[in-house]
């Protein structure tokens, strides 16, 4: 059973740190994260002009916290249900 947490934590670690480099390569060497706070951020204000724009309230604030919820629970139950095995 000790074998199974050791690789499952390794992969997380590598998983994690992976995906992190790939992203810092990426907003690095392309203008993407300027694309993004262009479209998305208002400079001269310094707001979200569409922070409490209803689709945001929606769809980001309230579906993908539930999204979010529900991933990490059914992550839980399947490490629960592999250690109960």
């Amino acid at each position: 059973m000790a074998r199974f947490w050791q690789r499952f934590y390794t992969w997380q670690v590598l998983a994690l740190a992976g995906s992190g480099v790939l992203l810092a390569l990426l907003f690095h060497y392309s203008p993407l994260d300027l694309w993004l706070t262009d479209r998305w951020y208002d400079a001269a204000s310094g707001t979200w002009p569409y922070r409490h724009a209803r689709w945001a309230e929606q769809w980001i604030h309230h579906h993908l916290r539930l999204l979010l919820l529900a991933v990490a629970l059914v992550c839980g139950w399947l490490c629960w249900r592999h250690r109960a095995a």
